[in-house]
Formats: C-alpha cells, structure tokens, sequence
C-alpha cells in the first residue's frame, strides 16, 4: 500500500499492455501494431503483474497438493490469502483463514489492494487498466483446486463446485479490466526445455486451465 502511494505521488500510471501494442490483422497478414500513451506532462506509464496467483498448498495449509490430494486453507497456514472470492460489492477480493481457523474477507493480496487503491484514486488508472495475473495450472487457480485429477479425492459434485466458482471469479477479474495470463503449467524454464516440453506443458495449460480462465 505504501509503494502504491508513492507510485502515485511520483507520477506513475498503470496501463494495460493493450495501450502499449495490439494485435491488428489485416491484407498483409496478422501482426502487433505500437499504441498511443497520452498521459499528462510528468506522469510515467507502467505495467504491473502477479505471478503464481493460484494460493498454493504450502502457504495456505499443510502438506503439498502437487500429488492428486488437494489441500486447502487451514489454521497452519503460513499468512497468505486463501482464495480470491467475488466481494458482496461485486468486485474481486480475498478470503484469508486466520490461526483460530476464522474466515474473513478483504485486502489480503494485490487484487484487492490495488482494486481499493484505484476506487480511491482513478487517475492511476489509464483508460481503467489494471494488473497482469498469471497463474500455473498444477493445484488449480486463484486458490481453487481445479486440477483434473483432484475430482477423484473430492468427488464429482465438489469438484464441479470449485471450477464453477473458478470460472465465476475469472469473469469477475476480466469484466473489472484485469488481463489472465498463462504463467504455464507446471512452472518450468521454458528457455531451458526443448521445444517438446514446452508443447507438453503448454497443452496441460490448455487441458486444465483454459476452459475456466478463457484464452489467455
């Protein structure tokens, strides 16, 4: 919250990487054409992004849910966020499981953070922009254990329960300006695979994330 403020104060402006180039296709083929900033004089466009938006098993609970038992939030956690949740506002937010095992909603990770901050000041929002999430596809997403291969540990009616509120959150953040991206499927290097791995790790992307984020 401090560095926002501060970002603020020095004349930063988040934008969307959409402002910076966009896709056009036209007689000549498909390519990225260079986009127009027009900001104030003194005000400095930037682009923010979160990695691993998928609140993993070990800073949620105990044990490790990269095997096919998912894990959720517990008391033991190690004091991140839970999930993201769609706030009774109808903007995204964060659940977060406290040591005595209470549940509570609000500004636990960046979403809703930076959500708040631009409420607050709209003029740190160019054209409504907001930050780049990506999320790994090997314990599910945005907190919720969509992995394929935990229907069988939670059972049909569960598991649809958790993609459903997955899909319910992913349209929430797009319909507020925040852009999904693929940050792969099993955090690999990609620089460091063969093209082989990464076709492998970006067809389970597609298989078990894809279908509840949209394209990314």
């Amino acid at each position: 919250k401090a560095i926002l403020e501060e970002m603020y104060n020095n004349g930063y402006v988040l934008v969307s990487p959409y402002d910076i180039a966009y896709e056009v296709t036209d007689e000549s083929g498909t390519y990225f054409k260079k986009g127009e900033i027009w900001l104030p004089s003194g005000k400095k466009p930037f682009l923010m992004s979160q990695d691993d938006v998928n609140y993993y098993s070990y800073m949620i609970g105990t044990g490790s849910g990269v095997n096919e038992t998912p894990i959720f939030a517990d008391s033991n956690g190690d004091g991140f966020a839970s999930r993201i949740v769609i706030g009774d506002d109808g903007y995204p937010t964060c659940e977060y499981v406290d040591e005595n095992g209470k549940v509570t909603t609000g500004n636990y990770d960046l979403v809703p953070v930076l959500e708040s901050f631009i409420q607050s000041h709209p003029d740190f929002s160019y054209h409504g922009a907001r930050a780049i999430l990506g999320m790994t596809g090997y314990e599910g997403v945005f907190g919720y254990r969509t992995k394929p291969s935990y229907e069988a540990a939670l059972g049909a009616e569960d598991y649809k329960k958790e993609v459903e509120q997955a899909k319910a959150v992913a349209q929430c953040l797009k319909e507020h300006g925040w852009i999904l991206a693929s940050h792969s499927y099993g955090h690999p290097a990609y620089g460091n695979l063969t093209p082989e791995r990464v076709e492998t790790d970006s067809d389970k992307w597609e298989q078990t994330c894809e279908y509840i984020v949209g394209e990314t």
